[in-house]
């Protein structure tokens, strides 16, 4: 019997069992007859009998298995490890290896539960004539066999089961069933409705109800891309809450679920800004009636990132995410702590780090803090943070050593205790209170770590990598829908929901992405139900005609579905023109701008000039460039790069060098740029160490000296793993750099020898000293004395720059001018150390220093040209650079880069400063 049943929750009583085609159908129809009690001013009432047609399956198994031996009923990742074992034993030696078995698995899952529903016979697959017919045959027998011998049994196969015993009267059943939801019934469900008439229970068919307004209204409108689409629909919304429209409100699009993501950025900016500013428990007036992967919940998304830092090198940006989250112990007292520590672990440069690099270096971070004294100890804090992150340490240390102790290979369940007690150790799920949707996430990553347990009955022993990627998928796959508990109370104004998802009706209802492209859907490939097959059998799966079909219908449904009824599409997808849907191209077309539309608020920029309804002499403008004054005792470091800072923009020398700021380093993979020219200055301090003078030099041979060269090229190296252990984890590498630095420094060696005789000092480190009211401390590469008593400053350089960058008003390389207008010396100059270009350049006060250093005259730069001899142009230097010095001591701050695209190309602080911001004006 089918019938319109518009008020089922009102039949819900006297022992009737309703069956839905999904489980969010029956959590709708529970929260409507929940409603329905609260209206009729109950305070308590029996709990509706209302569960999908796989929970009955399941519940009914265990009722009947209580009276009758039955086999063990396999969960669905049982019964999905157990297709993905057959399929992997049965790739034979020498045959093309089978990609995402994961993924085949569930194919072929599916097309067991097809046969089932669809009553195919094994026979049909002999005669398919398809090698994917053939390859599904052979694995359908495999899954049969194993559980009949291991007495285990599938779902599909256990409704058939249960259909058995109720027609035989041996099921317990009421004395009515609802089937909700089931637009048509395939034979497996129709042999169960025969079974029920067969019982003597009566069963009806309902569909969720359509209202008849009584002036219904449905239009289309287009825009001009996915983006405007979504933004449209969530003002559209926003404004009939605002005017107070009596819901509920509707939005429906296809695949809800690949674009879930940008759906709720969007509607949450427009609905519950306040959300995304760090109210995390802010009430939000829409929901999903589709859930989204129980992977993407932000604690179960950490934890299962946490479990994996045990399967060896994990990349860097890993650990700076669980450094950085709060669902670990310490998460909040230690917050600061763990971004300090971020800071340092960025800096290490590893794009690959280890349980035990990790912990080792913050170990050592630590006792470096601990030897300083209190002063340096609060000078380091304030700019890098104190890794003082013990608890978390201590669990990824406990984590490192229990991995030393256990085998390879585990159970699933040993596994599953190994897991719970990692998270525990690492203080999971945090120490702060978890809102309700976190507390549920908790909650159903404990019950999957259960299901996880429960695998080991279908699979056998696993590694640990094998392990972690199988929870790391059930988490994926497992859909996450948290209930609200005043679902019933107060619901949800706006509905969120797929096209094709049957449910109860709206007041308004707006259905998005109705281009031609999506709807109707394209038919599902089923590859191991072959077209052929399909056909044969009268199987409407998968059939163009039947898709057509049943999109028409659920089109039909949808605009009946509310009393006014939106259907829109975007015009365009990036550089793809898209029309409507052939479906609803005979409704209206209205304009954009004849839907309601909140203004509120103003997701582009709410001060952006383009978008304000205020003129610009409304808006009191408050314009504060300058910070207090440099104090005497205010802690400082940066030394030269003050003054580089400060040429560059005075913006990025204030944040840097006064407040702190520092963009967070991004590790890259190999060595950078800057480790080798770290390595390069390591290896060329370490051999004038021992040479001292050009006078050894000369005299050493050359394998005497290649050997030199070797041994402190192996320092630097050593200094460089010590710092980089997982870079230079295999020797070839090593190996390679000690053959690149070794040529490098031979090369610059024996430039070197074409020198005048001259002696390297051991220059002072740290000598503090003040200009323009900036402390500064004296740091040169290397100082050279020649023998007419000339002193010669050198900055080692492996990178491209030239003398032409000390000039200017604002010098872009001012270390070696400020060197020399604050130390005594004869000339500066640039040591070149790279392939390619080995040598000299620079200025002295006469020639013959060094082959390219040349007199002020003598370089045949421009700018040093306007000077006349050595004395002339420090005292211009020293004129530049105290004026520098006073505007930073003075606390200029203005966002004022020297070239906007160099300096902001290399500053790490556009986000600080926000000058690329829209609406970054001034009056």
């Amino acid at each position: 019997m089918i019938t319109p049943l518009d008020k089922l929750p009102d039949t819900l009583d006297g022992g009737t069992t309703a069956l839905t085609a999904t489980g969010r159908l029956a959590r709708d129809l529970r929260v409507a007859h929940d409603a329905r009690e609260l209206a009729a001013g109950r305070i308590s009432w029996e709990t509706p009998d209302i569960l999908s047609l796989w929970a009955w399956t399941r519940r009914s198994w265990a009722e009947y298995g209580a009276e009758t031996p039955l086999p063990l009923l396999l969960a669905p990742f049982q019964e999905q490890a157990l297709w993905e074992r057959i399929i992997g034993e049965s790739e034979k030696p020498g045959e093309t290896e089978l990609l995402q078995v994961s993924r085949i698995a569930l194919e072929a899952k599916a097309a067991w539960r097809q046969m089932k529903r669809w009553r195919v016979p094994e026979e049909a697959y002999g005669a398919a004539g398809h090698e994917e017919a053939r390859m599904f045959r052979a694995w359908a027998k495999a899954f049969a066999r194993l559980c009949e011998t291991h007495h285990w049994i599938d779902p599909a196969s256990a409704l058939d089961t249960l259909i058995r015993a109720a027609r035989a009267g041996k099921l317990r059943l009421g004395p009515r069933i609802i089937l909700a939801g089931f637009e048509e019934f395939d034979p497996q469900q129709q042999a169960l409705l025969d079974a029920l008439n067969a019982a003597g229970v009566e069963w009806i068919s309902w569909m969720p109800p359509l209202p008849s307004p009584d002036a219904p209204s449905a239009a289309r409108v287009s825009l001009p891309d996915e983006e405007q689409e979504l933004e449209s629909a969530a003002r559209w919304a926003r404004a009939l809450l605002e005017r107070g429209d009596p819901g509920p409100i509707g939005i429906m699009l296809p695949d809800l679920a690949g674009r879930r993501p940008a759906v709720s950025r969007v509607f949450e900016r427009v609905l519950c800004p306040e959300a995304g500013a760090g109210h995390r428990d802010a009430p939000r007036p829409f929901e999903f009636s589709l859930g989204g992967p129980l992977l993407e919940s932000p604690p179960v998304r950490d934890a299962v990132l946490a479990l994996g830092m045990a399967r060896g090198q994990r990349p860097a940006q890993e650990f700076s995410q669980l450094l950085l989250s709060p669902y670990f112990a310490g998460g909040e007292t230690e917050s600061t702590a763990r971004a300090g520590s971020d800071v340092s672990l960025r800096a290490l440069g590893e794009p690959w780090l280890t349980l035990e690099t990790a912990g080792r270096h913050l170990e050592v971070r630590l006792k470096e803090r601990n030897s300083e004294s209190p002063e340096d100890q609060r000078q380091r804090d304030r700019s890098t943070g104190y890794p003082g992150t013990l608890r978390f340490r201590t669990g990824l240390w406990r984590m490192a050593m229990a991995l030393r102790k256990l085998p390879p290979s585990r159970t699933f369940s040993q596994w599953a205790r190994t897991f719970v007690d990692w998270l525990e150790g690492l203080g999971w799920p945090g120490e702060r209170a978890p809102n309700e949707e976190e507390r549920q996430a908790v909650a159903a990553l404990y019950g999957l770590l259960a299901e996880f347990a429960d695998l080991g009955s279908v699979s056998g022993e696993q590694d640990l990598p094998g392990a972690w990627s199988r929870l790391r998928r059930m988490a994926r796959m497992r859909l996450f829908q948290p209930t609200r508990p005043s679902a019933a109370s107060n619901p949800a104004p706006i509905r969120i929901r797929e096209v094709s998802e049957m449910g109860l009706g709206f007041r308004h209802l707006w259905i998005l992405g109705l281009h031609a492209d999506a709807w109707p859907p394209a038919p599902r490939p089923l590859p191991f139900l072959p077209a052929t097959l399909r056909r044969r059998l009268g199987i409407p799966l998968g059939r163009p005609e039947s898709e057509l079909s049943r999109a028409r219908r659920a089109t039909q449904r949808m605009l009946a579905g509310a009393n006014h009824v939106i259907a829109s599409h975007a015009r365009s997808d990036r550089d793809l023109s898209r029309a409507p849907s052939p479906l609803i191209t005979a409704l209206p077309e209205i304009d954009q701008g004849d839907i309601p539309r909140s203004r509120f608020p103003n997701t582009v920029g709410a001060f952006s000039r383009a978008d304000s309804n205020h003129n610009d002499d409304d808006k009191e403008w408050l314009i504060d460039e300058r910070g207090p004054a440099l104090s005497r005792d205010e802690p400082m470091t940066g030394g030269a790069r003050i003054w580089r800072d400060q040429a560059a923009c005075p913006f990025r020398a204030f944040a840097t060098h006064r407040l702190g700021a520092a963009g967070l380093d991004t590790p890259s993979v190999g060595l950078d740029y800057a480790m080798r020219g770290i390595m390069a200055h390591r290896a060329l301090e370490s051999i004038w160490r021992e040479l001292r003078d050009s006078d050894r030099l000369a005299l050493m041979t050359d394998d005497r000296l290649r050997a030199k060269v070797s041994e402190s090229v192996e320092r630097a190296l050593l200094d460089a793993a010590r710092r980089r252990p997982e870079t230079f984890r295999g020797h070839r590498l090593r190996q390679l750099e000690a053959e690149r630095l070794s040529s490098l420094i031979m090369a610059w060696l024996e430039g070197e020898k074409e020198r005048p005789p001259f002696a390297v000092a051991a220059p002072e480190r740290g000598r503090a000293v003040s200009l323009g009211g900036v402390p500064v401390s004296l740091r040169p590469d290397r100082l050279d004395h020649t023998k007419e008593g000339k002193h010669l400053l050198l900055d080692y350089k492996t990178g491209d720059v030239g003398i032409q960058s000390w000039f200017g008003e604002r010098p872009r390389e001012p270390q070696l001018p400020l060197y020399a207008i604050l130390q005594e010396c004869d000339g500066i100059g640039f040591a070149f150390v790279r392939r390619g270009k080995i040598g000299f350049e620079g200025i002295a006060d006469t020639e013959g220093l060094a082959p390219g250093i040349e007199t002020v005259r003598g370089t045949g730069t421009r700018a040093a040209g306007e000077f006349q001899d050595w004395d002339a142009l420090r005292e211009a230097w020293r004129g530049v650079l105290v004026s520098l010095a006073r505007a930073f001591a003075r606390g200029d701050a203005f966002v004022d880069p020297k070239s906007p695209m160099e300096s902001c190309r290399n500053c790490d602080l556009p986000s600080l400063c926000r000058i690329h911001g829209k609406g970054n004006h001034r009056p």
